[in-house]
C-alpha cells in the first residue's frame, strides 16, 4: 500500500508559514465520486429485482388450469396455491426488518434471490403436488423480501426522486408481471413440453438479478445493517391510524390483484374463451399496469390528484366485474381492459408507502406493517373466490364478492389522500 506525503503550509502571526508533513492513506476516491457509482448500482439492482417480484407468481396464474388438470387440484387447493404469495409476503413483513438489521439489507436480498432460484429449480424438476407447493414457497423468497425493502432503498438512496424511482421500480415489476402472464403459455407451446418446462426460462431472469446484488452485497460496508434499535419499531407502527388505513387499503387491492392473476384465466375458459386468447386477456392487466406504473407515481406527486385517482380506479374495476357477469365472452377485451385500469391501486399504494413516512426506517416499518397485515387479509380473497365457485357451481357469487369489496377499498383510499407521516402520528401518540 502506498502512502502520500501531505505538506500543509498554514500562516501564523509569529511565522511566515508553518510547514507540517504527514503520511496519509491512499486516496480511494471521495465520497462525492463514489456516490454516483453506488446510486447507479442500486438503480440497476432495484430494476432487476423488480422484474422478479411478480414474474414467477403470474406464471403460475397463467398455468393454473393446466396445473389443476395435471395434478388434480380442487378449488380449495388451487385457491391455496394462488393465495400462497400473499401468505408468504405477510410472513416476510414480520421477518424482513429484523433480518435486514442483522445481516444487512443488500445481503438479505442476495440470499433471498439464491433461495428463489433453488425454489424455481425444485418446482420445475418436481413431479408432485407437494414439490410444487414447496418449490413455490421457496420461489417467493426474493419477491417477499423485495416488497418490503425496495421502498426503503428508494427513500435512502434517492430521497429527492421518490416518485420517479417508485415509477421505475413498479414499472419493472409490471413488466415482469406482464411477461409471466402473457409469455408463459406461448413459451410452453414453443418448447412443446408441460407446464413445468414453461416455468423453466424464468429461472434465468432470477440468475440475472442475482449478479448486481452480489456486487452490492460485497461493496456494502460492515455497518450497512440498520441499528439494533430502529427509530421506528414496527410494533409502534400499530399505534398509527394511518398505518391501519394503509393496511386495509392494501389488503383489498391485493385480494383483487391475486384473484385476477390466479382465477381470471379459469373464469374466461369456463365462459368459452380459448386458451391462447385467455392468456392474452389475462396478460392485459399487467400490460396495462406497465403504463400505470410509469404514470401513477408521477401523477400522485400532486396531492390533489389522489382523490379522483381513487374514484377512477374503483369505477374501472366495477365496470369490468359487472361486464364479466353480463357478457363474459362478447365484451371480454373491454372488461379486462377496465379491470387492468382498476389495478392502478397497486402503484398508488406503493407510492403512498414511500410518501407517508419521512425516513428510510419509517418507510421500511410502514411497508412491513402494511404488507404483513395487508397480504395476510388479502390472501382470503383468492381462497374464498375458489370456495364460492365450488359451493355454487358458477363464478357469479365470486364476482359479486369482488364487486362488494370495491366500496370499502375506495372509502379507505379516500382517507389516505390527506398528506401526513407515520412518524408525526407516533410522536403525537407517545
Amino acid at each position: 500500500m502506498t502512502r502520500r506525503l501531505i505538506i500543509d503550509v498554514t500562516p501564523t502571526p509569529a511565522y511566515r508559514g508553518t510547514v507540517t508533513a504527514t503520511l496519509a492513506a491512499p486516496d480511494t476516491g471521495s465520497a462525492a465520486s463514489r456516490q454516483p457509482a453506488r446510486a447507479a448500482a442500486m438503480l440497476v439492482g432495484i430494476v432487476v429485482l423488480g422484474l422478479n417480484l411478480r414474474v414467477s407468481v403470474n406464471a403460475i396464474g397463467a398455468l393454473l388450469p393446466e396445473i389443476r388438470s395435471d395434478l388434480g387440484l380442487s378449488g380449495l387447493g388451487a385457491g391455496a396455491l394462488t393465495a400462497m404469495p400473499e401468505i408468504v409476503f405477510a410472513a416476510a413483513g414480520l421477518a424482513t426488518p429484523g433480518l435486514a438489521r442483522r445481516i444487512g439489507r443488500q445481503r438479505l436480498v442476495t440470499a433471498a434471490l439464491g433461495v428463489t432460484i433453488a425454489g424455481q429449480l425444485l418446482r420445475v424438476a418436481g413431479g408432485s403436488t407437494p414439490m410444487l407447493f414447496v418449490g413455490t414457497l421457496l420461489t417467493l423468497a426474493a419477491p417477499a423480501v423485495g416488497n418490503v425493502l425496495v421502498p426503503g432503498f428508494i427513500r435512502e438512496h434517492f430521497p429527492d426522486r421518490i416518485a420517479a424511482l417508485t415509477a421505475i421500480s413498479v414499472t419493472a415489476l409490471s413488466v415482469g408481471a406482464a411477461a409471466g402472464s402473457g409469455l408463459t403459455i406461448p413459451i410452453g407451446h414453443a418448447l412443446g413440453g408441460s407446464w413445468r418446462s414453461a416455468l423453466a426460462p424464468w429461472i434465468g431472469v432470477a440468475v440475472i438479478a442475482l449478479v448486481p446484488w452480489v456486487h452490492l452485497a460485497r461493496r456494502a460496508p460492515a455497518t450497512a445493517a440498520a441499528p439494533a434499535h430502529p427509530t421506528v419499531p414496527m410494533r409502534r407502527v400499530a399505534q398509527s391510524g394511518l398505518a391501519w388505513a394503509m393496511a386495509g387499503f392494501f389488503a383489498i387491492q391485493a385480494a383483487q390483484v391475486y384473484v385476477v392473476i390466479g382465477w381470471m384465466g379459469q373464469v374466461l375458459l369456463d365462459a368459452g374463451v380459448g386458451d391462447v386468447q385467455m392468456g392474452a386477456l389475462v396478460a392485459m392487466a399487467p400490460i396495462i399496469g406497465i403504463s400505470l406504473s410509469i404514470a401513477t407515481p408521477m401523477v400522485l406527486r400532486r396531492q390533489h390528484r389522489l382523490r379522483p385517482a381513487m374514484i377512477t380506479f374503483g369505477t374501472c374495476s366495477l365496470v369490468g366485474y359487472v361486464g364479466l357477469l353480463i357478457a363474459p365472452v362478447g365484451g371480454a377485451w373491454l372488461w379486462m381492459l377496465c379491470i387492468g385500469l382498476g389495478g392502478g391501486t397497486f402503484p398508488t399504494v406503493l407510492t403512498l408507502v414511500a410518501l407517508r413516512a419521512s425516513t428510510a426506517d419509517g418507510v421500511i416499518a410502514l411497508s412491513a406493517f402494511t404488507q404483513c397485515l395487508g397480504y395476510l387479509l388479502g390472501a382470503l380473497g383468492p381462497i374464498v373466490f375458489g370456495v364460492l365457485h365450488d359451493a355454487t357451481g358458477s363464478w357469479r357469487a365470486s364476482l359479486v364478492l369482488m364487486i362488494a369489496s370495491l366500496g370499502p377499498m375506495v372509502a379507505i383510499g379516500l382517507r389516505l389522500v390527506r398528506p401526513r407521516s407515520v412518524e408525526v402520528e407516533l410522536r403525537r401518540a407517545g
